[in-house]
């Protein structure tokens, strides 16, 4: 685990003093004695491997810092992503892109039950089908703008939307939470 640390910690700070690296992601974390990836057991590490094969750590830390340069090489990795898992072969219309994306969070829901049941809600909301039914409607947006937008656009379309639809889970949950902020912060500790 120290070895990840500090590995980590030397890439992100080399990338923030402008040196660069060719290494991406996924190379470091392979070079890892302890990793343990295994494709097909998780769709969201399956979605975060594929995302890892393409970006060094130097992208990442662009993206956090909203280069548009940066942010624009998250699309391919994505629309690949999404037409092998999702879609396998299907045209990206909206229709099938609600279909699939229906099927994800379908398909995650014992996941997304669990995780939320550890945390009191306000008058017997139903958290686990109120936070399905959200990324069921919302991520929809974003998934289509991935599959069809021209990437020149994509950069300075996707990074608002993303941020708005976290903006909205964040403010929802909030609200169906007994406890709001700390039930949160419960939330995403017990997820981890």
């Amino acid at each position: 685990l120290m070895n990840m640390i500090t590995g980590v910690m030397g890439q992100v700070i080399g990338s923030l003093h402008g040196e660069s690296s060719t290494q991406t992601i996924g190379e470091f974390l392979n070079s890892l004695p302890d990793y343990n990836y295994v494709q097909g057991e998780s769709v969201l590490s399956d979605l975060l491997m594929a995302l890892a094969r393409r970006l060094t750590f130097g992208d990442m830390v662009g993206i956090i810092r909203g280069n548009d340069s940066s942010v624009a090489l998250l699309q391919q990795p994505l629309q690949q992503f999404v037409q092998e898992n999702l879609l396998q072969g299907a045209q990206p219309t909206r229709n099938v892109l609600q279909t699939a994306l229906t099927n994800l969070v379908d398909d995650c829901f014992q996941e997304l039950d669990q995780a939320v049941s550890t945390v009191p809600t306000r008058d017997n909301i139903n958290l686990a089908e109120t936070m399905h039914k959200f990324l069921s409607t919302r991520l929809l947006d974003i998934l289509v703008l991935v599959m069809t937008e021209d990437n020149s656009n994509f950069p300075s379309r996707v990074m608002p939307m993303v941020r708005l639809v976290m903006a909205e889970g964040t403010a929802l949950a909030l609200h169906c939470l007994a406890d709001g902020q700390q039930g949160l912060e419960r939330l995403f500790q017990n997820s981890s």
